[in-house]
């Protein structure tokens, strides 16, 4: 019976930390109404598609690709962008010192990239900061933390990037 009551407090400190996090990462997101992902085509001659999509944590990101808005990651959708054959630049910024988060890359002419966005370290610590320390907890930890921003984009082949967006549609706001 002891051991039970010393391991309530951290099981329920866990629940509240999950509980916060998803509600400060996840908001209030809109679901995505847009093309289903299965219904678009090939990008066109001499141009590459670039797709990014959230996992369960990182909604509600607005991502820029080349200095312009792709659009805000929603769960269940994506955002995507046919740009010409070169390199190109991602990037995610959110406020209250998450920072700006930049992926460099080259696309080939003719294939489409996939990004899934994982939270970055920074942002981690950030919000474990602030429900542990509340807003001033949050100042300590980003000014400790990495210089990274809100979240990370990792490329992943073409099975997996097609696999996690079978049910998919298009983010559209």
């Amino acid at each position: 019976m002891q051991v039970w009551c010393e391991r309530a407090p951290r099981a329920r400190l866990g629940a509240v930390l999950s509980l916060m996090i998803a509600l400060l990462i996840g908001g209030c997101a809109s679901l995505p109404s847009g093309p289903a992902f299965s219904s678009m085509h090939r990008p066109g001659n001499g141009t590459s598609r670039v797709v990014v999509y959230p996992n369960h944590w990182t909604t509600d990101f607005t991502v820029n690709l080349d200095g312009r808005p792709m659009g805000t990651l929603r769960r269940g959708g994506f955002v995507y962008r046919d740009v010409p054959a070169g390199v190109h630049q991602l990037a995610s910024e959110k406020s209250f010192g998450y920072g700006v988060t930049t992926h460099d890359f080259r696309t080939q002419p003719g294939k489409t990239y996939y990004f899934s966005t994982v939270m970055s370290d920074r942002a981690k610590a950030l919000v474990v900061g602030m429900a542990v320390g509340g807003v001033a907890g949050g100042v300590i930890a980003g000014s400790v933390a990495s210089s990274e921003g809100p979240i990370r984009f990792v490329p992943v082949d073409e099975a997996t990037g097609r696999s996690a967006l079978a049910d998919a549609k298009q983010s559209t706001d």
